[in-house]
């Protein structure tokens, strides 16, 4: 189902207004014309919220690797140079006097020094499994942001689409009231009518202007928020050149299905399990001994001018193994795996959680969708009525046959049954809108 143009030319009054209700509201002008294809391109490009998830992501997914789970060894090397003068003076026992001066000396020395945990209870596996959980939670939220902001972002354009054709409805509106205005002042001016008509006219007509005012600041507020969606200059002047068409061929059961399938939130709320059961096996692992091996090799040469040598030099090769076994730590290991296991127990409950209000939301908005379907078909034809009375009711009122205030009523009932179409129409892309977005689809189908 289509909310599309339809820029035929009509003759009567409500055949323009009909036209100008069904298509977009796109002024004359060097206004740009934004479609909801390079929207959705430029807020991914842009979006300060999906960069950011992006980085975040990519941050987790640097974060897999065995050295940051401690399956590797560490090895450092070391090393010192010093030197030393020194000046001397020694009596002996027999009175004699020994001096030297200016005595020089060097040290130097490298190491190398190797340690590995060779076993700790596969608590080194256990990390490594939570860090690739959480590079996965990483993407799914990822997702989940690119997908809510595309929502966001589609949601705000067809919004747009919206106000413009309420604009132009109101403008219609607007124009039927001016001509009212003109016709009331000919014909007191002619002598064949009250003073009361001018200015019940007028008003009306200042009704209409104001409203049309605040339509346009509400157009203009809205096109603000989209372009801070889009991360560009908030002030970028553009008109949306998309109609609004609706899909017919969601399905309530398919639509359910894909959401528990691929729906983000669930998405995350599985990987937290998995990611509390690896924490699990983390703190399980400390009640097993740890083996560390180590080894280090060191070089070493002394130099000095005067003494019974010259130089010295030294190599020396260490290595072996060391053990920790737990015996007792005040019952804390136990307290933290219990806790561990509560946690894991809340992730689980979290995640049915999760599951029941996606499906509470796939039926509250499967619903409003439906609704808002029929609601569509129904003003439509209540539409079509309201334009035929509308442009007998003008024919009537130039020859006099009705009142001013009939043809106001005329006006007041194409105006509610053309805005009752324009939000029957919003109001059932936004539920597709979200129903696309529970089932991880906003990005594929949009």
């Amino acid at each position: 189902m289509t909310y599309s143009p339809n820029r035929s030319m009509r003759t009567s009054l409500s055949h323009i207004l009909f036209a100008a209700l069904l298509c977009l509201a796109i002024p004359a002008g060097a206004q740009t014309v934004l479609s909801l294809k390079d929207a959705v391109e430029i807020g991914l490009a842009n979006n300060y919220s999906i960069l950011l998830s992006r980085q975040d992501e990519q941050i987790a997914r640097n974060n897999v690797t065995p050295g940051n789970a401690g399956m590797l060894p560490t090895v450092a090397a070391s090393g010192s140079a010093s030197r030393d003068i020194s000046s001397n003076r020694m009596e002996m026992a027999d009175g004699s006097v020994s001096r030297s001066a200016n005595d020089a000396s060097a040290r130097y020395s490298a190491g190398l020094a190797l340690d590995w945990t060779v076993f700790d209870g596969l608590g080194m596996f256990a990390t490594y499994e939570k860090l690739q959980e959480l590079a996965l939670m990483g993407e799914a939220a990822s997702r989940r942001t690119i997908q809510n902001t595309i929502a966001s972002i589609i949601t705000t354009y067809f919004d747009i689409v919206r106000q413009q054709d309420e604009l132009e409805i109101m403008q219609s509106i607007l124009r039927v009231s001016r001509l009212r205005l003109t016709n009331a002042r000919d014909r007191y001016e002619a002598g064949v009518a009250a003073r009361l008509e001018v200015l019940s006219s007028r008003v009306d007509y200042n009704t209409d202007t104001t409203a049309l005012l605040k339509q346009e600041e509400e157009l203009r507020n809205t096109r603000i928020h989209l372009n801070r969606l889009l991360a560009r200059d908030v002030n970028t002047d553009f008109v949306a050149g998309d109609s609004i068409t609706l899909q017919t061929s969601l399905e309530y059961g398919a639509t359910l299905q894909r959401a528990l399938e691929a729906n983000p939130d669930i998405a995350l709320a599985e990987i937290s399990i998995q990611v509390a059961t690896a924490t699990l096996k983390e703190i399980r692992a400390e009640q097993w001994p740890v083996v560390r091996a180590s080894t280090d090799f060191a070089l070493g040469r002394s130099l000095q001018d005067q003494g019974a040598w010259s130089s010295n030099n030294t190599r020396s090769f260490n290595y072996g193994l060391s053990a920790s076994i737990p015996l007792f730590d005040g019952s804390n290991l136990r307290r933290r795996i219990r806790n561990a296991q509560i946690s894991r127990e809340s992730v689980e409950l979290e995640h049915r959680e999760t599951v029941l209000s996606v499906e509470t939301q796939v039926a509250l908005a499967f619903n409003a969708y439906e609704r808002n379907r029929m609601l569509y078909e129904v003003e439509s034809e209540n539409l079509s009525v309201a334009g035929e009375n509308l442009d007998a009711a003008m024919e009537r009122y130039r020859v006099g046959a009705i009142s001013a205030v009939q043809l106001r009523d005329a006006q007041r009932s194409y105006l509610s049954a053309s805005n009752r179409v324009v939000e029957a129409a919003f109001n059932a892309k936004v539920a597709e809108i979200t129903l696309l977005q529970l089932s991880g689809a906003i990005a594929l189908e949009m």
